[in-house]
């Protein structure tokens, strides 16, 4: 292999392709990047088995082939060279990956290709169409709320889950539930129910749509029972799915909320933030709602000291009502509403909430109560 392209886009490539990248003893391949030149072009793999990427840039080859190299420490060399290196010149020789710019001269050395496992086109079943952006602020958005134990893998995900009014992105630990309405730019299949991913895919795939195609108009998903896959631009992202069922998580959603108030974002977050310096190890506060007095008040206390917060409300309705809830699941879930207000429903202090944007009914967030 011998060919030249734009250091840029390389740097990019390989900043793509190292995040499918993985640490397994017994598979030394999965820590490496496989590149190989193809008419015009130069393609990226890498796989840790459970996530791959491809990926192709522009190139000019003078001569085909294929190599393999640590991922790590070719984008470690490449985010270290000079802005200045516009082009950079790849040779596969006696195995080994050299690498020329207009200073500098480097060989990295190779893996035998035969080593590196495939990452082929799933056979699908199925297939949508999305905006990459939004596909991956969804991930980003509900992603917090996954649960991080490998214990219950069918939570420790994010789900892809079919309602009346579109596909949504769900996750939740059992303590609290975020769902993101997905902006689609095509109709679902008929028969399409729920896709489950494992949450650590999900947001790679998060943040390489948005390193790679997020200002892109559409992402093509296909999936079937195993595997879903994601092409755009250029890229190509598989992954498995989780065997299992995502809990029903609808049925302890209320039709309506007694209580609802609207308070701004910016000051609930604030305040939020202060009384963290006072919460115990469970961060937990009382939160009470006097819509008489169109008041939210919190009270936090552990061994370092006390402090209560008054809040002023732009807008409430039904009863006053209390709730012990979790200040840092608030904080959380406050990062993924773009809304000025915000919008909290409240029932009975034993009863989950919810939290939503004043204006957009796009993120849905529920948070379940400290019962003390």
């Amino acid at each position: 292999m011998k060919l030249e392209c734009l250091t840029e886009k390389l740097k990019a490539a390989v900043f793509v392709a190292e995040r499918a990248t993985g640490k397994n003893l017994s598979l030394p391949a999965l820590s490496n990047i496989h590149l190989a030149a193809s008419d015009r072009a130069l393609k990226l793999e890498a796989t840790n088995l459970e996530l791959g990427v491809g990926v192709t840039i522009p190139a000019r080859p003078a001569s085909l082939g294929g190599v393999m190299v640590s991922g790590a420490l070719l984008a470690n060399f490449l985010s270290n060279l000079p802005a200045s290196e516009e082009k950079i010149k790849l040779e596969v020789t006696s195995g080994n990956l050299h690498l020329e710019t207009g200073s500098q001269s480097t060989t990295i050395n190779g893996f035998p290709i035969d080593d590196f496992p495939s990452i082929p086109p799933i056979e699908a079943v199925g297939t949508f169409t999305a905006i990459p952006g939004a596909l991956a602020e969804a991930f980003r958005s509900v992603g917090p709320s996954a649960s991080n134990s490998n214990l219950k893998p069918e939570i420790n995900s994010v789900c892809l889950y079919n309602q009346k009014n579109g596909l949504y992105a769900v996750a939740t630990d059992s303590y609290r539930l975020a769902e993101k309405l997905l902006r689609l730019t095509g109709d679902l299949p008929a028969e399409f129910g729920h896709l489950i991913l494992p949450l650590k895919s999900a947001l790679e795939i998060s943040r390489i749509l948005e390193n790679w195609s997020a200002d892109k108009p559409e992402v093509e998903v296909r999936y079937n029972d195993h595997q879903i896959s994601f092409s755009a631009d250029n890229l190509y992202i598989t992954s498995r799915l989780v065997d299992g069922t995502f809990p029903n998580y609808r049925q302890i959603m209320a039709d309506r909320y007694q209580t609802e108030v609207t308070i701004r974002r910016s000051e609930l977050v604030g305040r939020l933030k202060l009384l963290m310096v006072f919460s115990d190890k469970f961060n937990q506060a009382d939160f009470t709602v006097r819509t008489s007095k169109e008041q939210l008040e919190i009270h936090t206390e552990s061994e370092k000291g006390r402090t209560t917060a008054q809040l002023k409300l732009i807008s409430s309705t039904g009863p006053d009502v209390g709730v012990g809830l979790n200040l840092r699941y608030l904080l959380e879930g406050l990062t993924a509403i773009n809304d000025e207000n915000i919008v909290l429903g409240l029932n009975e202090a034993n009863k989950p909430i919810i939290m939503r944007g004043a204006i957009s009914n796009e993120f849905l967030y529920l948070i379940m109560p400290i019962r003390r």
